[in-house]
């Protein structure tokens, strides 16, 4: 982190319906966010409609965007992390991305 802040943190993802309830954590050094996943949302795979071949490289699909909260990150070097807490199902999340919307 180039200087203090705090960031409202929102994760892309997908989820089937048997992994709701999945509790991920999002942490930076002792400041951490949780969030429960209470909505599947599976969309299908899409992309391979405009293949000629084969692709080794997976398709693509619609992500859903969670809001995780605030978390205060402090200056400095440090590992981000992004771990679950509650693994109800056999699978957590598919996770596409963090974005960081900086909020004071």
């Amino acid at each position: 982190m180039l200087e203090d802040g705090e960031f409202e943190v929102e994760l892309y993802y997908s989820c089937t319906e048997k992994n709701v309830g999945s509790v991920i954590e999002l942490s930076f050094g002792s400041n951490k966010v949780q969030k429960q996943i209470d909505e599947a949302h599976d969309p299908p795979l899409t992309g391979m409609e405009n293949d000629k071949i084969v692709r080794q490289e997976s398709y693509v699909k619609d992500f859903k965007p969670l809001n995780m909260g605030l978390i205060d990150l402090k200056k400095g070097k440090g590992q981000l992390v992004l771990k679950a807490l509650n693994i109800p199902g056999a699978e957590v999340i598919d996770f596409r991305l963090l974005m960081f919307r900086r909020t004071k």
